[in-house]
């Protein structure tokens, strides 16, 4: 199993050297693009970290103000519903509560989708996540930093 759960935030993006997974290494050009517009914008906003649903809709209005193309609860099958979809496959899960491990595991179910091609965790959850789930590209975008 690919647990490799950190007790510390892991923060995947660097303007300087642009996405980076958590061992510093550069992301496929592939992959890069969507997950790091998506990443860069949202860094530069607070959001409301006490429901959800809020959280996700304030979200979906600064990519709508930024001109990101997105989707909301996507259907990956099997019941399983992404709370964000981009071009190129990158789905997005938000989380403000919830264990490490169910995240992890809803997260490796998402990845098992052909939908999915990358995923982005953005959470306040301190956590890390391993650079890839069933061989996608996993990122996870800390919440509560962008919130100080």
């Amino acid at each position: 199993m690919d647990l490799a759960f950190g007790i510390s935030l892991v923060d995947n993006f660097n303007i300087n050297k642009g996405m980076r997974d958590m061992n510093g290494a550069k992301i496929q050009a592939a992959d890069s693009g969507t997950l790091q517009k998506v990443v860069s914008v949202l860094s530069s906003y607070s959001f409301s970290l006490s429901d959800e649903k809020v959280l996700q809709a304030e979200i979906s209005e600064v990519l709508d103000n930024e001109g990101i193309g997105h989707r909301r609860e996507v259907s990956l099958g099997s019941g399983e519903i992404i709370d964000f979809m981009f071009d190129g496959g990158v789905g997005m899960e938000v989380k403000i509560k919830g264990q490490k491990l169910a995240i992890y595991r809803q997260l490796r179910r998402y990845s098992q989708s052909d939908k999915i091609q990358s995923l982005i965790l953005a959470t306040s959850i301190s956590m890390g996540s391993p650079k890839e789930i069933e061989g996608k590209p996993v990122r996870v975008f800390s919440l509560s930093r962008a919130h100080l």
